[in-house]
């Protein structure tokens, strides 16, 4: 098991291509922590680093408090899983889990007993005798799993590794490498660009974007509590909706926008009267504007006159895609709800769960 911390770790390749920045971070002893965010942002570069495949050009990274600069891959004990597997064809599955083990001159019995115990773990006990060529993308992923717990590693290091599964299995193995986390008690750090994966396997998340990582704390936290309007953008599906504002004296401080007039929610009066400009921009998620309001929810909602312009029924919930004022919104309620493309409707988008962000530098406002 290891801490891995990061210190002012900085990442240029030649000519000048800044690859990673500013990076300051710690993953705690048996924590899964995903770094997610676009293609290019940076993230698989971090991975790398750790396993000392790429070297930092400037700051430190440390396993359990030791710098691990000067340490070829081999002597980090990490393992890392790919996202096109990586076995050796010709070999067998005992094969393909036994070759590292092997070369670090394990005797057989010892090797036998990791490589069948970590089989049965992972589900594919039957399938030792097998070749590649022979099994399913989703088993061969449980082979390349099963190598590196083989070694016993004390960080294991994941670079998109369900990207070739189809849908279906990759939730099923989203599941599976969560209990595995659970089961082995092993810091792991997971890549993706995929958000929904992101959200439902890490302990925290590290958002990345252009080289820096914009924010880091808990799924819960970032979708909630946005830092930055990136991140609220990136962060859940169909993504939140942004809506350009103006603050306005009128009746009171207003948010003018191009259709309609919010009242300023009062948890974020004081960062608006701190505000020393005049642009900012509202974000809304999609399940906090609603066709019909919840009960309760309607005291805290602003009604707006909208069409509808598509619907998209996903069986226990729908998605309407409405036109307001000449901007595309998109709103989320239960898969009951009545509405036909063209229909006018009343849509209710709730004051309460309004976020707010500084236009020019995309900065969340805080709220009380």
């Amino acid at each position: 098991m290891a801490q891995v911390k990061f210190i002012n770790v900085e990442k240029v390749y030649d000519g000048n291509v800044l690859a990673a920045t500013d990076i300051n971070l710690t993953i705690e002893d048996r924590e899964l922590l995903v770094l997610v965010g676009p293609s290019g942002c940076g993230k698989s570069t971090v991975l790398r680093m750790v396993a000392g495949l790429e070297e930092a050009t400037s700051g430190e990274i440390l396993f359990d408090g030791k710098i691990v600069k000067d340490l070829p891959p081999k002597d980090r004990n990490i393992a890392m899983v790919f996202q096109n597997y990586a076995l050796y064809p010709h070999m067998s599955v005992y094969d393909n889990m036994a070759f590292g083990l092997k070369l670090r001159k394990y005797s057989k019995d010892e090797i036998k007993t990791r490589v069948v115990e970590t089989a049965e773990l992972l589900g594919i006990g039957h399938l030792l005798k097998r070749k590649p060529k022979a099994l399913s993308g989703g088993q061969r992923q449980r082979v390349a799993l099963g190598r590196s717990i083989v070694r016993k590693p004390s960080v294991f290091l994941f670079d998109e590794p369900l990207s070739n599964l189809d849908a279906k299995m990759r939730v099923q193995m989203r599941i599976e490498i969560r209990k595995l986390n659970l089961d082995i008690k092993t810091t792991m750090i997971y890549v993706t660009h995929d958000q929904v994966e992101a959200m439902t396997l890490g302990d925290r998340l590290a958002v990345m974007n252009e080289g820096r990582i914009l924010q880091v704390g808990t799924p819960l936290e970032l979708y909630n509590r946005p830092a930055v309007r990136f991140v609220g953008a990136f962060l859940g599906s169909p993504a939140m909706n942004f809506i350009e504002a103006e603050l306005s004296p009128e009746n009171g401080e207003m948010l003018k926008t191009g259709f309609t007039s919010f009242p300023v929610p009062e948890r974020f009066m004081a960062a608006v009267n701190d505000h020393t400009g005049t642009s900012l921009t509202i974000g809304a998620r999609p399940e906090d504007i609603y066709i019909a309001p919840p009960e309760g929810a309607k005291n805290s909602c602003h009604g707006v006159n909208a069409v509808i312009e598509v619907t998209e029924p996903l069986g226990n919930e729908i998605i309407f895609h409405l036109k307001i004022g000449g901007q595309s919104i998109v709103a989320r309620e239960p898969g009951d709800r009545k509405g036909e493309p063209g229909g006018n409707v009343e849509a209710y988008i709730d004051l309460a769960r309004l976020h707010l962000f500084e236009r020019e530098t995309g900065i969340a406002l805080p709220s009380s």
